[in-house]
């Protein structure tokens, strides 16, 4: 009788052990997520940003914020949400985005450098005011509020937001 307790102790030993095997073995890695990658190329080669979501990168406390193509967030024209003004690197509001919300009454100028001037869309999805889409001192368009430029042909380097 002992001998048959022992050996179901045994086996159930054995079953415990390869039970949590299987469950404290990690898995065999996967491929790096392609939006992480990006994420953190961005952050390494432009400091002092901040991961804030997954593909959204804040600077300056939330004055800057990049959305790399990809990411979800919360819209108002294509993926700019209310109160932001932005820019894509693919038109009709795709690629990845850069967004801003400072503003001043003469003008609050956002460089449009992460995208490497190419802004190939633009919006403004603030609730007043108006921004320029300006390449050197040129102003190359307006959008009031709430509208945007779902194409873009001319290299821009910055939005100037007027509050």
């Amino acid at each position: 009788m002992n001998t048959c307790r022992r050996a179901i102790g045994a086996a159930f030993a054995a079953a415990l052990l390869a039970a949590l095997t299987l469950t404290t073995t990690p898995a065999l890695a996967s491929p790096a997520d392609p939006l992480e990658a990006r994420t953190a190329q961005v952050l390494a080669s432009h400091p002092g940003g901040e991961e804030i979501a997954p593909g959204v990168i804040s600077w300056d406390g939330g004055a800057v914020v990049l959305t790399l193509e990809g990411a979800a967030t919360a819209r108002a024209i294509g993926t700019c949400a209310t109160g932001q003004y932005c820019a894509w690197s693919g038109t009709s509001y795709t690629g990845t985005k850069l967004a801003f919300t400072s503003c001043s009454s003469g003008g609050t100028s956002s460089s449009l450098s992460l995208l490497s001037g190419l802004a190939r869309s633009t919006a403004n999805a603030r609730t007043f005011g108006s921004v320029d889409a300006v390449s050197g001192s040129s102003v190359i368009y307006s959008m009031s509020t709430n509208t945007g430029r779902p194409s873009n042909g001319t290299t821009l380097s910055a939005l100037v937001c007027y509050s």
